[in-house]
């Protein structure tokens, strides 16, 4: 397992997906588009041309990012009871509203059948496991040692959510610029487009870090440098 933490750490998380580069990147190439933006729309006085949904839903999936980034990576918040209980409120919201919304979902879209299942078995998986998880609670809640802890079946709840709004919120990513249609722009759109997309990777990844290191070591919080897990000790 020392490989795969390594592959994901090293190559993925700081080589390739690098965060700091992708954040610089990302707001640099927004700042400029959307000040080029503004003086055109100043220049046309067309606003209704923005739409203002558009930026809504890049709020949330930059919500998300920094849901990653606090969860993950700084270990913040998963020991407040209040906050884990909000957060799956919230999360099985947003649950509904993936699969039961046409305006949200992409199961009312023109996407490949198969992405559909894949979507609703993406779904349903958080609650699989909450349910496993529960069930094993009544099969030993008669040992001393196995009382029940609201607080477990949060945090392992909320992680396993955690993964499906990462994969929708790729689509929630505002590249709507319409006053800036030029070829001009257009290049520094992709560059936008693509290090935003690296960002979420390197969320995912350091999820798949946590996991691992949770699963063969028995670690339950982010590691604050996970080189150590394949560093030979001198």
């Amino acid at each position: 397992v020392e490989k795969q933490i390594k592959f994901f750490d090293y190559y993925l998380c700081k080589i390739i997906h690098n965060p700091i580069i992708s954040s610089i990147i990302i707001i640099t190439s927004i700042s400029i588009l959307n000040i080029s933006q503004i003086i055109k729309i100043q220049q046309s006085n067309k606003i209704d041309f923005i739409f203002i949904n558009d930026y809504y839903f890049d709020l949330l999936q930059n919500i998300i990012n920094l849901i990653f980034i606090v969860r993950f990576i700084l270990n913040k918040f998963k020991t407040n009871l209040i906050i884990e209980s909000i957060l799956f409120t919230f999360q099985n919201l947003g649950c509904y509203l993936t699969l039961f919304n046409p305006n949200v979902s992409l199961l009312y879209s023109n996407i490949n059948y198969v992405f559909k299942v894949l979507i609703v078995w993406q779904s349903l998986c958080p609650y699989i496991i909450l349910f496993v998880n529960f069930m094993d609670y009544l099969k030993n809640k008669n040992n001393e040692k196995h009382e029940f802890d609201l607080k477990f079946f949060l945090i392992e709840s909320n992680n396993n959510f955690l993964p499906i709004f990462i994969a929708h919120s790729y689509i929630f990513i505002n590249f709507n610029f319409p006053f800036l249609l030029s070829s001009n722009f257009q290049w520094l759109i992709f560059i936008y487009k693509l290090y935003s997309f690296s960002l979420k990777f390197f969320c995912i990844y350091q999820f798949i870090l946590f996991e691992l290191v949770r699963i063969f070591y028995s670690v339950n919080s982010p590691a604050k440098n996970y080189s150590s897990y394949y560093t030979p000790v001198n």
